[in-house]
C-alpha cells in the first residue's frame, strides 16, 4: 500500500468482528459535512456528536470544513438521498463548486443501499469531488478507499436490512399483544400515558366527520381543507394514510 495512504485498522460497527484497512488522503479538500438521524434517542449517536466527529476529522487531515448540513428526522432506509432536502443541499454545494468533498459520520448516514452509494460516488466524481466516511476512516480520493467502498456499502445495507427486520418483528409483537402503536399518536388519537391510546375528544370527531364525508363521495382534498381550517394540520397523503391504517 502506498506510503501516501494513512492506513489504520478500524472496526466497522459496534459489536462487529469485522476489521477493515482504512485509507485516507491528506490532500486538502473543501468539505461539506452531512449529518442525519432518523429520531433522536438517548442510545443513538446524535447529530451533534456526528458533527463533532466530522469537524475533528477535517482538522486532523487539514481539510477546510465549508459547512455542516444537518437533517434530523429523516430515514435513509425509507427515503432515498434524492428525496432528502438536506442531502440535496449538501450535494448542490459540490455541483456549484463550493465544496469538493462530502463527508459523513458513517456510510449509512448517506445511503443504506449499495447501488445508491456507488451512484452517489459516481455523481460526485463527475464533478471532481470525493466522498468520505470519517468513522470508517476512508475516502474515495485513494485507490484503497475506492476498493473498500463496495464492501462497506454492502455491510451497511445488510445492517440496515437486519435492523428493519427487527423493528418490523417488534411492531408485530406489540400488535399481537394488544399494545398501543409506538411513536406519535395517529391523527384523532392521543397518548395520555405510555402504551395507552385513546381518542382525542377535540380532533377525533373532526376526523370521523371527514371519514364519513369521504365515504359518501367527498374528495380527500376538500376534507383536508376543512380539517386545516378547523386547526388540524394534515396533508392529503397524511389523511389518506390515517384513514386506511388498521389503527
Amino acid at each position: 500500500i502506498s506510503s501516501r495512504c494513512n492506513n489504520r485498522l478500524h472496526g466497522f460497527t459496534s459489536g462487529s468482528s469485522v476489521l477493515i484497512m482504512a485509507a485516507t488522503s491528506d490532500t486538502p479538500r473543501r468539505v461539506v459535512g452531512y449529518v442525519r438521524i432518523s429520531r433522536d434517542r438517548e442510545n443513538e449517536t446524535s447529530t451533534d456528536s456526528q458533527q463533532a466527529s466530522i469537524e475533528a476529522w477535517c482538522i486532523a487531515h487539514g481539510h477546510q470544513l465549508v459547512q455542516i448540513v444537518t437533517e434530523p428526522g429523516r430515514s435513509a432506509f425509507k427515503s432515498s438521498r434524492k428525496s432528502r432536502p438536506g442531502f440535496k443541499s449538501a450535494v448542490n454545494m459540490v455541483n456549484t463548486g463550493a465544496a469538493d468533498m462530502v463527508a459523513v459520520w458513517k456510510v449509512d448516514r448517506a445511503c443504506r443501499n449499495t447501488l445508491d452509494l456507488l451512484q452517489l460516488v459516481q455523481d460526485l466524481e463527475s464533478n471532481g469531488a470525493e466522498f468520505a466516511s470519517v468513522t470508517e476512516q476512508f475516502d474515495t480520493s485513494t485507490p484503497m478507499g475506492k476498493a473498500m467502498l463496495t464492501m462497506v456499502g454492502a455491510l451497511a445495507e445488510l445492517e440496515s436490512a437486519q435492523k428493519s427486520e427487527r423493528t418490523t418483528e417488534w411492531h408485530r409483537h406489540r400488535r399481537a399483544s394488544g399494545a398501543a402503536p409506538a411513536g406519535r399518536a395517529a391523527i384523532g388519537y392521543r397518548k395520555p400515558r405510555p402504551n395507552t391510546l385513546e381518542p382525542d375528544p377535540e380532533v377525533a370527531p373532526l376526523v370521523n366527520a371527514a371519514a364519513v364525508a369521504i365515504a359518501a363521495g367527498s374528495s380527500v382534498r376538500s376534507q383536508v381543507l376543512t380539517l386545516n381550517a378547523a386547526g388540524v394540520k394534515i396533508s392529503q397523503r397524511g389523511l389518506t394514510t390515517a384513514l386506511l391504517s388498521p389503527t
